[in-house]
């Protein structure tokens, strides 16, 4: 039986785990027309490792919960269109000389991130846990989970031609309400050392102080997907969450 919500799913090239979600051959090739684009990325290997549940870790019996630290997060934790080893959950383990488990799901919402907090405490009670909150106003539709097919419908700004999503949805600002709802939830889940960041670019009013920079404007930020940030600027996010490491005593 499941205990996380089913993550991420191969669907290109016969479920290669050379490409995931935006990262595809067939987005490579369009941008490859681009000189430093195709220079920049041509041998470097991307491979997609993701175990039963759709997660870029390692089986959840192989791992020492105790004294790993869960990051839960969206595609940038996830590290789409990177190297694993350019992930801020392998940065930022190898600077701690801790595991960090890698819980990044491309495309989803901070209810299914909640989901899975509540669901991480309950089963595995990690050393610690830090959330990457995404856009406050995507949202999940479940369904029955079956071959090629992870059972949760990811929402966001990819479905502005949704009518319940554009015009209920966003339009209204119910979402605000929400997203509000499900942080001040995780903040009161008790777990032991905690941390939550909001990327500036999503960044509320209600939102925590701790944000994490976004990508620069130089095409050199960019993930081979062409539209996540790179490894240089999950350096910047792993400075920043060690800093605080540091600063809340988790390391004391």
């Amino acid at each position: 039986m499941s205990k996380l919500l089913q993550g991420n799913t191969l669907s290109h090239d016969n479920a290669s785990p050379l490409w995931l979600s935006s990262d595809s051959p067939e987005e490579f090739k369009k941008n490859s027309i681009e000189s430093g684009f195709r220079e920049r990325w041509k041998n470097i290997k991307i491979t997609y490792d993701l175990n039963e549940e759709g997660y870029r870790a390692k089986q959840w019996s192989e791992i020492d919960w105790s004294e790993s630290i869960a990051m839960i997060g969206d595609s940038h934790t996830l590290g789409l269109g990177i190297p694993y080893g350019h992930t801020v959950t392998e940065q930022l383990s190898k600077k701690l000389s801790r595991k960090v488990i890698n819980l990044g799901v491309g495309g989803c919402s901070n209810l299914f991130m909640l989901y899975n907090a509540v669901n991480v405490l309950e089963h595995f009670n990690p050393w610690g846990m830090i959330i990457q909150w995404s856009a406050a106003e995507r949202f999940p539709r479940f369904s029955n989970p079956n071959p090629g097919n992870s059972g949760v419908q990811h929402f966001g700004s990819w479905n502005l031609d949704n009518i319940y999503y554009k015009r209920l949805w966003v339009k209204e600002d119910n979402f605000l309400f929400h997203d509000r709802f499900i942080k001040q939830t995780a903040r009161q889940l008790n777990i032991n050392r905690f941390l939550d960041y909001v990327p500036e670019a999503w960044k509320n009013e209600y939102d925590t102080d701790n944000t994490l920079v976004w990508r620069g404007d130089s095409g050199e930020n960019y993930a081979r997907d062409n539209i996540h940030p790179d490894g240089v600027i999950y350096k910047k996010w792993t400075d920043i969450i060690h800093g605080d490491i540091i600063k809340n005593g988790w390391l004391d």
